[in-house]
């Protein structure tokens, strides 16, 4: 499904089928923490840049947000109407983009799991592969269109 190292490149976190996220310790190659809680197989995981927080894509149309010292989950963000395809971090850990099946790109803050910004595009989106928060609000997004 998906795989996204932390960017100090000690953790990497695979996303499963078997509803679970994976977290590895790339030095030792050994299992750090088992992500459980998702009600259907997990699409894409994305890692916060300061590697405090991981996101997981679900296909049951919600994101979740870890917590990665602890593995506990931090926020259940709802409101794709339709699987969550793909989760990318901002710069600033507490900005998250996700995008869905339905063509649509939200922005959410992950301290109070709310939705900033929706973004509805005639775009078949797969995976969102870079985006940043910009001065005045103004939300700038790459993505990879297929």
């Amino acid at each position: 499904m998906s795989v996204a190292f932390s960017h100090n490149s000690k953790l990497l976190a695979s996303a499963s089928d078997d509803r679970t996220v994976k977290v590895w310790n790339t030095a030792t190659g050994s299992l750090q923490q088992t992500l459980k809680g998702h009600s259907l197989g997990v699409r894409s995981v994305a890692f916060s840049h300061d590697w405090k927080l991981l996101a997981s894509a679900l296909g049951d149309r919600t994101i979740k947000v870890w917590n990665t010292a602890t593995g506990s989950l931090q926020q259940t963000l709802e409101g794709h109407n339709d699987g969550a395809r793909s989760v990318a971090f901002s710069h600033d850990p507490k900005l998250l983009a996700s995008v869905s099946y339905d063509r649509a790109i939200k922005v959410w803050n992950t301290a109070t799991g709310s939705c900033r910004q929706t973004i509805n595009t005639d775009a078949n989106i797969k995976m969102l592969v870079a985006w940043a928060a910009c001065v005045r609000c103004r939300i700038q997004i790459r993505h990879l269109l297929w």
